[in-house]
Formats: C-alpha cells, structure tokens, sequence
C-alpha cells in the first residue's frame, strides 16, 4: 500500500500513502461505530466523576437479563442502593476482550467499580457480553462493535425501565 519515494542521496525510502495510488479518496470508517468510539472517554469520566460522591450502604443485587436487536439473550446485575427512592444510574460496559460482567479478565474491576458507585447511591447495571460469562452469543461475537453498541442500547432501554432509576 505504501509508494516509494526518492529522498535526498541514493537510497529510496517507503512511506504510507494518503490516498491510494490512483487517487481516490479512502472509504470513511463506519460512523456509528466512530460515534460510539467517541462516546467512551466521556462516559469514564462520568464514572470516575459519580464515584466522587456521597456515600451509602448497599442493599442489594438483582441477576436480570434483557434481550438485543438481533435475539440475543444477555444476563447482568443490577445493584442497587439501600436508599429509598429514585437514584442516579451507571451502566458498566466492559472494554475490549472477553471480560464477563465483573471484569475477571482483569482482577474483577467493573465489579469494584459498581460496589463503589452503589456506596455513593448510585445504582449501577453491568452484564456479560455477548459470548462471554452467562450471556448467549458464539464465543467471538463481542468481537463485533456494531452488536456491541445494540447490547449498549438495550442494556439502558432496560435500566431506564426500572423503578429504582429516577427520570
């Protein structure tokens, strides 16, 4: 893909192109999966900005499971603070590989993540991707970014549903 060029002196240097050789310009990335891209550094520092607040004990932890576009069934934990009333919410995605819904795959961090925004009376989702832990999926489907982001729109359809989200 790359062109050769001539530099200063004998030797000949390659360099990527640009633009392929005959000019077109190149296809441009799929934009929902840029817009998705985009959104990640903005949600981390919503987290890390809701793990800054009040504390409180938490209650409980609720095993759900909600469907995707596609049919797949995927399975998560709602925790839930020991407050009355209707809290802020958090929903945990894991990052890229096969973490299942605690982050095993990395010392089990979207759990400590959840357990600390629960303390600070946030009430939190996170779940399995598809292909991973006790959700449905083939074993490489998280590998995906489009069905990834369809699991990310019906994980907060379900999580706005719930009574214990505020509006």
């Amino acid at each position: 893909m790359g062109r050769r060029v001539a530099s200063r002196g004998s030797s000949t240097k390659t360099r990527i192109a640009t633009k392929p050789a005959d000019g077109t310009p190149r296809p441009r990335a799929n934009a929902r999966y840029a817009q998705t891209v985009s959104v990640l550094p903005r949600l981390f520092v919503t987290v890390t900005a809701l793990a800054l607040g009040v504390s409180h004990a938490v209650a409980r932890d609720v095993d759900l499971q909600f469907t995707s576009s596609d049919g797949t069934v995927l399975r998560g934990t709602l925790s839930v603070p020991e407050t009355p009333g209707g809290h802020a919410a958090a929903l945990i995605v894991g990052g890229f590989g096969p973490h299942d819904r605690d982050g095993r795959f990395q010392s089990n961090m979207y759990r400590r993540w959840s357990e600390g925004l629960v303390a600070r009376g946030v009430v939190t989702f996170r779940y399995d991707k598809r292909g991973t832990g006790s959700s449905g999926g083939k074993s490489l489907s998280w590998l995906d970014p489009l069905r990834l982001q369809d699991d990310i729109v019906a994980a907060t359809r379900l999580l706005r549903r719930r009574p214990e989200v505020r509006d």
